[in-house]
């Protein structure tokens, strides 16, 4: 869990020392795909459905964060699977004033 969270940070901090060069950055997590890594761990769900997630919705997300549509939120983490990442950009500005999609102790 420590390393999700140097990678949230990191990718924070990225984003604030790129924006000027305007460059984009997003923490993405794809959710619980199925892989060879996590057959052994997943094993008694391994037939569940609804625990894994398509690796085509993170190229799908990934397509649509090039879309310029999620640029004044960069830095920030977003789940695949989880976040209704279709619809965030219309919510920009409750994220931004909400410190949304970032990882804080609140």
């Amino acid at each position: 869990m420590a390393s999700k969270a140097a990678v949230i940070r990191f990718s924070e901090a990225l984003a604030a020392e790129a924006r000027p060069d305007g460059v984009h950055v997003f923490a993405i997590s794809p959710g619980t795909v199925k892989s060879d890594m996590t057959a052994a761990i997943f094993k008694a769900e391994w037939d569940d459905e609804e625990l894994w997630s398509p690796p085509e919705l993170t190229a799908e997300l990934i397509e649509f964060l090039d879309t310029e549509r999620w640029t004044g939120c960069s830095g920030r983490y977003i789940h695949a699977a989880n976040d209704d990442w279709r619809a965030l950009p219309a919510r920009i500005p409750e994220i931004l004033a909400a410190d949304g999609h970032s990882l804080r102790a609140r």
